[in-house]
């Protein structure tokens, strides 16, 4: 939930070394209401998952900095009603809501 002027989440792992908790799931986002660039789209860094969980193993959540990345964030654009399905390792983030909607 983003009404508008929503500060943007932070850059970020799903997963969480918690002991014991699988490093096998998926998170999965539905659309609600439009995402656009404007609206503070997530941002997925693509292809980053593969270097697996980049963070401390000390059950903590923690903010990565895309300095860490050689790619540019990849904004994902979704209307009502569209699911993206990732893996835990994705990073991602989203700016800030700047439109005068709901996201």
């Amino acid at each position: 939930y983003k009404p508008p002027g929503a500060t943007g989440a932070t850059l970020h792992q799903d997963w969480i070394s918690w002991p014991g908790f699988p490093e096998s799931f998926i998170t999965v986002l539905v659309a609600i209401d439009p995402f656009t660039a404007t609206s503070g789209a997530t941002e997925f860094y693509l292809g980053e998952h593969k270097r697996g969980y980049l963070s401390p193993r000390d059950t903590q959540h923690h903010v990565l900095k895309a300095s860490q990345f050689e790619v540019r964030p990849k904004p994902l654009e979704m209307e009502p009603g569209d699911m993206a399905i990732f893996s835990c390792f994705v990073p991602h983030g989203s700016a800030p809501n700047l439109s005068s909607s709901h996201r």
